[in-house]
């Protein structure tokens, strides 16, 4: 009886962590765009009160999709753990992996895997936006030297670069584990929302 107990709460648990990763995700894509807004047009420099807005705001808004990514990949991964823990016949001893899952967890098994590869693309997507705040860097730091030979050209190209990485690579990353969050949410009795 108190092995039945233990197993519904972990279970419970389990499907709490993955409707709590549908916030940051869904945040992280409305960052993106709005990274993306202003990183539209071209920076040209000497900057102007306005650029340098527009460069702040692409900032925050990338500093705000880190963020999110961060507790994404924590939530998911804190899935899996507890999997791992509640999975097993005494949670201090986790299983090694989520294919150990008991028969009567099997769509918590499912559903694992599932979030173990979300998380990888978290992850893959948080480091694509520290690639992204890398070039904004460059941008800011090129603002500030308006006489150098080709500046515009070198603002471009690192403006270019940002954009390349926040419409090609971080997208696919995210679309990717938004896509297996949401395939593990269907997996789990009542992990996906009704309203």
């Amino acid at each position: 009886m108190a092995g039945a107990r233990a197993e519904a709460v972990w279970k419970v648990l389990f499907r709490e962590r993955m409707r709590d990763v549908h916030a940051p995700l869904s945040m992280i894509v409305w960052n993106i765009g709005n990274a993306r807004g202003a990183l539209s047009e071209p920076v040209r420099a000497p900057a102007t009160d306005a650029m340098r807005a527009r460069m702040q705001r692409a900032e925050r808004a990338l500093e705000d999709a880190c963020r999110d990514l961060g507790a994404a990949a924590y939530l998911l991964g804190s899935a899996e753990e507890l999997a791992l823990r509640g999975g097993a016949y005494a949670p201090w001893y986790p299983l090694p992996s989520v294919r150990r899952l008991r028969d009567t967890a099997a769509a918590q098994r499912s559903a694992s895997r599932k979030l173990r590869e979300a998380r990888l693309f978290a992850v893959e997507a948080y480091h694509c936006v520290e690639q992204c705040c890398v070039c904004l860097m460059g941008v800011r730091l090129l603002l500030d030297h308006p006489l150098l030979p080709g500046v515009d050209g070198f603002l471009d190209e690192e403006r270019g670069n940002a954009l390349h990485l926040l419409e090609d690579h971080l997208m696919g990353a995210v679309d990717g584990c938004v896509s297996l969050v949401r395939s593990a949410r269907k997996d789990v009795p009542g992990g996906w929302p009704t309203g």
